[in-house]
């Protein structure tokens, strides 16, 4: 749910009740079954909480394929901020605690039943500059829906990507410094020791990534033909070394138009294994192992009367594409390595009274010999386009959204419908659904018989 939608989201900590975070830190305690849980959420709340505030969100998903509930989630996002002044290191810290637990277990094991520090951070500023250095998020880019420059934090797919990005991105720890260079133009510098990587979906769950053009696909009785008794895996869970990035940010006078641009460098490992496959005698090994790419890109913005333009372009080096070569008519996966050319254009029209359009246009391209091409599993040219309308009524208390990302190369997307009704300033209710089609080999369709009715709440305190 985006924050322009929840009149709670820009609460701060001098409006927290702390009776009310009380009752809810205690009511979600007990539900966890944790009476321990619930005796120090009490305490904690009496000694700190004029500087705390929550956010509580619960949902449940209904699956219309296999006719069962398959999460009724509730999840307890509990902020502290303060103020220290102590010399140098005067500031403000910050600390985002979340608990989540989901009763169904469909999207991931009991692992996934967790109480854990989210983010934790200090930050400060002077002058000309701001510093932040912990555990946090970094958004880059102009997208919507869809991510091509924001790509600093890996993410969890447990929900492939239904679940909102602030939730499903995965804090990381690093030093971000913000240095203003001239009135409009700030220069960012990351540094970014953490190796942690994407949280795929587990196997098994409800959103198992299954296509071909993600994962390999083994024919297991044509590799007995060619001999292959043994299959040996070997796993990466991190990346070897952390990140390093910039972004140099201004605006521009052009055309008689005012434009917000940026330009961005990324040097990190790419977040999702590359799956290498070798033969040696009898055995087959997968190899599972993280790359390092360059990133170069850059994103541009600005209003046209009730128009807003939005663009953005990455380079990247050394992305590895999966593919197949034939070994005595056996097919077998492959990877291919590849430098890539991607873009997003958007519009978004706000002219219509309680009315906000916006439409994009999605392109990657492979930069790959032909021969290459002919392994490749997936197009040279991949085409998405987007729409999200959204519509409010009653005194601007409900909102209907209607989103809709379509691949133009397979025919294949997910429709996602949504109400949501403002009950009081502070809560918010929803219905939605979650509909993919395609086949089931594509990036889409893979989860074409995952389609659900989604109902829940928000309550922020």
């Amino acid at each position: 749910m985006n924050a322009k939608n929840l009149k709670f989201s820009s609460l701060k900590p001098s409006q927290l009740k702390p009776s009310a975070l009380k009752i809810v830190l205690v009511t979600f305690a007990i539900s966890s079954s944790s009476a321990s849980l619930a005796e120090e959420a009490t305490s904690f709340i009496d000694q700190y909480g004029e500087n705390m505030s929550a956010i509580l969100k619960q949902q449940t998903a209904y699956g219309t394929h296999s006719s069962n509930i398959n999460q009724n989630e509730w999840q307890l996002d509990l902020e502290y901020s303060t103020a220290i002044d102590a010399g140098i290191l005067s500031g403000d810290i910050m600390a985002i605690a979340r608990g989540r637990f989901d009763f169904q277990q469909a999207l991931e094991d009991e692992s996934g039943n967790t109480l854990r520090i989210r983010e934790l951070y200090w930050q400060t500023y002077s002058d000309n500059s701001f510093w932040r250095i912990g555990k946090q998020q970094v958004v880059w880019g102009e997208a919507d829906g869809l991510k091509l420059l924001d790509v600093i934090n890996p993410q969890d797919f447990r929900e492939f990507i239904l679940d909102d990005f602030d939730d499903s991105r995965i804090p990381l720890w690093m030093m971000n410094a913000q240095i203003n260079t001239s009135d409009s133009g700030i220069l960012q510098l990351l540094v970014i020791p953490d190796t942690s990587t994407h949280k795929l979906a587990e196997a098994g769950s409800t959103y198992q990534l299954t296509s071909p053009v993600l994962v390999p696909s083994i024919d297991s009785e044509g590799l007995t033909d060619i001999g292959i008794n043994e299959v040996s895996v070997s796993e990466e869970t991190n990346a070897d070394g952390g990140d390093i990035g910039s972004r140099y940010s201004d605006f521009i006078n052009l055309y008689n138009s005012s434009w917000d641009v940026t330009l961005n460098y990324l040097y990190h490992y790419v977040d999702i294994p590359v799956i290498r496959t070798t033969i040696d005698n009898d055995t087959l090994l997968i190899d599972y192992q993280f790359e390092r790419s360059h990133l170069i890109g850059g994103s541009a913005s600005t209003v046209i009367s009730d128009f807003i333009l939005r663009s953005e372009i990455a380079y990247e080096t050394d992305r590895y594409q999966r593919g197949e070569e034939s070994i005595n008519n056996v097919s077998n996966p492959i990877v291919i390595k590849s430098n890539t050319l991607s873009s997003i254009i958007g519009i978004d029209y706000q002219g219509i009274s309680d009315h906000f359009i916006s439409m994009q246009w999605y392109r990657q391209t492979l930069l790959l010999s032909k021969e290459k091409l002919q392994q490749a599993v997936a197009d040279r040219d991949e085409d998405r386009l987007t729409l999200l309308w959204e519509t409010k009524f009653l005194n601007e208390t409900m909102t209907t959204r209607w989103q809709h990302i379509h691949g133009v190369n397979h025919n294949d997307g997910i429709l996602r419908p949504k109400v949501i009704y403002n009950w009081q300033s502070n809560i918010d209710v929803y219905l939605g659904a979650d509909y993919f089609y395609g086949k089931p080999e594509d990036f889409f369709g893979q989860f074409n018989k995952t389609d659900r009715i989604v109902t829940g709440f928000t309550i922020g305190i």
